[in-house]
């Protein structure tokens, strides 16, 4: 599973534009939605209870604080830092056409860790910027000075990015 979200990346950051609205991809992406992922969970209730939600799949869309490169660390990794956007996803949402309504909830972050494969996933990830709008599924095992970390990290793409337009 790690090298197929590895090359999923390497894909989609090479045409990236990570600015645009939320909308779920066909295949994969909707079978994490639809029937994987634990939609009502947010970073806040999370960190309440944590020990309850170490085996649950989560989806959080948020938008680019930060990214941290640790090229000396092994694996090598980049550190996304992004503030949870929450979304309503009771909305009634039709995967083929809309995007889903963001809420905004108080200040929640999460924290993802993309690995540095070589040279070219390492200027990919260079492309990620504060404030770029980005959506990442993942396990919410590790929170670190209030910030959820979801490791494993099981998909995460920058938004407005959808392949094969």
């Amino acid at each position: 599973m790690r090298y197929v979200v590895l090359s999923f990346l390497v894909l989609f950051f090479a045409a990236c534009s990570s600015t645009g609205a939320y909308r779920p991809i066909g295949g994969f992406e909707n079978d994490v939605f639809e029937k994987r992922a634990d939609k009502s969970l947010t970073p806040r209730e999370v960190r309440l209870k944590p020990e309850q939600h170490l085996d649950s799949l989560v989806a959080w869309v948020g938008e680019v604080e930060k990214i941290d490169f640790e090229i000396a660390a092994q694996p090598q990794v980049a550190r996304v830092l992004a503030r949870y956007n929450g979304v309503d996803w009771s909305s009634g949402y039709d995967f083929g056409n809309d995007s889903f309504p963001e809420t905004r909830p108080a200040k929640e972050f999460f924290q993802v860790a993309l690995e540095i494969t070589g040279p070219d996933t390492l200027e990919h990830y260079k492309k990620i910027q504060r404030g770029d709008r980005v959506v990442a599924y993942g396990y919410p095992r590790e929170i670190f000075h209030g910030i959820v970390g979801l490791y494993p990290l099981v998909y995460f793409r920058p938004l407005g990015f959808v392949p094969g337009e």
